[in-house]
């Protein structure tokens, strides 16, 4: 069962006092102000993080096996089919 919306403990203590002068409602306005704008900024950075994670896919493998198993080939095999576009010449020349 819901509280009436006057019980609400949010809109009570966002509620401005009932003598509130024209100068206290305007410096809290302005805090008000202040907030959603620190607020919309943090926002924003996390929507630009979540982006830039989304895009770094980076993942590690661990490979494990006895001596002379084919690990380093299959990590050469690994980064020359995975390797980003950017640095496919150079890992070209690397491993030739």
């Amino acid at each position: 069962m819901k509280a009436p919306k006057d019980q609400d403990p949010l809109t009570l203590a966002l509620k401005p006092a009932p003598d509130e002068t024209a100068a206290e409602r305007s410096a809290r306005e302005a805090r008000e102000r202040d907030a959603k704008r620190v607020n919309d900024h943090i926002d924003a950075e996390i929507e630009q993080e979540k982006k830039r994670l989304r895009y770094d896919k980076t993942v590690k493998v661990l490979l494990i096996g006895q001596s002379e198993s084919g690990k380093s080939t299959t990590l050469k095999q690994f980064q020359l089919i995975f390797a980003s576009k950017r640095l496919w010449p150079q890992h070209m020349v690397a491993f030739r």
